[in-house]
């Protein structure tokens, strides 16, 4: 009677079909990370032609002249820092702000931190929006922080022609390069308004270029996010992972003190060319337009939209609720409730036993094999985390003496490259001996274990895992037996996590190859599933000996 045996293509024919297939998959994931970086230049510096206009320009002027002619380092307790402070004060005072001098002393330094009050109707929570203006022993701090604080009066001036009606203070802190010395004493002494947090918006840099990213806010965000994220300037890069790694960095901004104290609020920077951050290169000619209009952007944006807020819209945005949020290349932010990471998580693995079944139905399915390569995704990331730590080590040691060094983001790619070169050849060579369902399966199955992991450590990046996994899980659900579910369902893995693997070597620098070796490994590791072939069947009449096609 008709009996079915497995067909085998040729090993070259499997061979090519995957490399192209791989081929195909990393052009779209380079396609995507060329535009995520292309958006992360910033926005297009408005001309400025109205007056009613934030402009990038005006911006810049406004920081040449704070900083002064001599362009000095201006640390806490310098003559410099006096300058600067009075210049400060006289462009407040021209834009018809309250300008209060908050005098405090540390370890016999004396500092002054600025706040200006625009008057008008209270609102339900106070608007703070907050920089701060002294600048490191090592540089000018054009970048960080005075080109903040410029895109601050710029942002105001412009409210200020719209006629706002309701009033904002804004803080300039002293002492923020001395240990956020600034912050902390002004909370610590009197506050000008009733005993309900203020919500505030903090500028700051480690850079200078590159769009204004919001990489902070408090726990219990899902309110703000949620009301806020259309206000945020153009393009709008942000995500929650981001907030949940910063918690665990010893890196802090004056805002890191306002949330101690349970302030609500948004807290943005640059992180382009940060070779240049805390150096003499830190200068207004070296500080991109792109990052200034962003700057000034996101501070008239969120301005106007919560000096416009009712009392019902404050209370709508309270949420006692954390959130998980991303963007789409700078685009758009989706924004959910955070208790959604463990309904996905159990979603997943619902579908993930449906595939096993489904799978099972149509060819059988070994668990040792699901075990095996997904033991084999383990070894590549694993690999990846290894060799990249070691090859950062002996950059520290020999060639790299600076966290950040020009161009060093490009060489920070080549971690990226390990992971491409680990899945092209170990993860090719596993991935070959197993037909496709069971890869799917064993790729699944990390997946949904990383989600689930994720959910708990790192809840702001479980979106990474989960939508992969419903995304890939529904397409093979629907057809099981069609080789575009994975082409497709790898093209929409690119929109979520090619821009991460665009901006993390940014972000990170070449010293950071354990890291950035081992997330580029997590992210493309579904990809190898494309060197699996499906079991071909071929029926004929039995005759007593397997008859096997190779």
């Amino acid at each position: 009677m008709p009996r079915t045996a497995i067909i085998r293509s040729s090993p070259f024919q499997r061979n090519r079909d995957a490399t192209q297939r791989y081929s195909i998959l990393l052009a779209v994931y380079a396609l995507a990370g060329i535009l995520t970086i292309f958006q992360f230049q910033g926005p297009k510096v408005c001309e400025g032609e109205y007056e009613e206009e934030v402009a990038a320009w005006r911006v810049r002027e406004q920081l040449v002249y704070l900083l002064g002619p001599e362009q000095a380092i201006h640390n806490s307790g310098t003559p410099a820092n006096d300058a600067v402070r009075r210049r400060l004060i006289g462009r407040l005072r021209q834009l018809d702000l309250e300008v209060n001098e908050i005098p405090f002393q540390v370890e016999g330094v004396s500092m002054v931190n600025l706040l200006a009050h625009h008057p008008g109707r209270s609102t339900f929570r106070p608007i703070l929006i907050a920089s701060h203006y002294d600048s490191c022993k090592t540089g000018p701090g054009a970048g960080d922080a005075l080109g903040c604080v410029a895109a601050i009066l710029e942002a105001v001036r412009v409210i200020r022609l719209d006629g706002c009606g309701a009033e904002f203070w804004i803080l300039l802190t002293d002492g923020e390069e001395g240990g956020l010395l600034g912050a902390q004493a002004f909370v610590d002494g009197p506050k000008p308004w009733s005993d309900r947090n203020p919500f505030v918006i903090n500028l700051d840099a480690r850079g200078t270029s590159c769009a204004a990213s919001m990489f902070e806010t408090q726990e219990e965000n899902y309110g703000y996010v949620r009301s806020l994220k259309e206000a945020l300037g153009k393009p709008s890069f942000t995500t929650s992972l981001m907030v949940n790694v910063y918690n665990l960095l010893p890196n802090k901004t004056d805002y890191s003190v306002f949330k101690k104290e349970n302030w609500p609020g948004f807290n943005f920077a640059i992180i382009g060319s940060p070779h240049r951050y805390h150096t003499l290169e830190d200068t207004p000619v070296n500080l991109s337009d792109r990052s200034l209009q962003n700057f000034a952007d996101h501070a008239y944006r969120l301005l106007s939209e919560l000096t416009r807020w009712s009392d019902v819209d404050w209370n709508r945005a309270d949420s006692e609720m954390a959130a998980v949020f991303f963007d789409l290349f700078g685009l758009y932010v989706i924004c959910y409730p955070s208790y959604f990471n463990p309904i996905l998580s159990v979603v997943g693995w619902i579908l993930f036993g449906f595939l096993l079944f489904r799978f099972n139905r149509i060819n059988p399915i070994r668990m040792k094999y699901i075990a095996s390569l997904f033991t084999a995704s383990l070894a590549i990331i694993l690999a990846s985390v290894l060799i990249g730590g070691g090859l950062s080590r002996l950059m520290k040691g020999w060639l790299i003496e600076r966290k950040y060094v020009e161009f060093g983001e490009v060489g920070a790619l080549g971690y990226t490259f390990l992971a491409i070169f680990l899945c092209t050849t170990f993860g090719a060579w596993a991935f070959r001996q197993r037909n496709l369902y069971h890869a799917r399966l064993g790729l699944l199955f990390g997946l949904n274990l990383m989600g689930t992991f994720g959910s708990i450590l790192l809840p702001g990046g479980a979106y990474l895992f989960h939508f992969p996994v419903l995304i890939w899980s529904i397409l093979c659900l629907i057809r099981p037996t069609h080789r575009w579910v994975d082409m497709l369902s790898f093209m929409l893995f690119a929109l979520i996590h090619a821009p991460l693997l665009a901006l993390l070597p940014i972000a990170m620098g070449p010293l950071a190859g354990g890291i950035l070796g081992g997330a580029s490994a997590v992210l493309l590791f579904p990809l190898m599933a494309l060197y699996s072939e499906f079991p071909k069947r071929h029926s004929f009449d039995f005759d007593g000996e397997e008859d096997r096609v190779e």
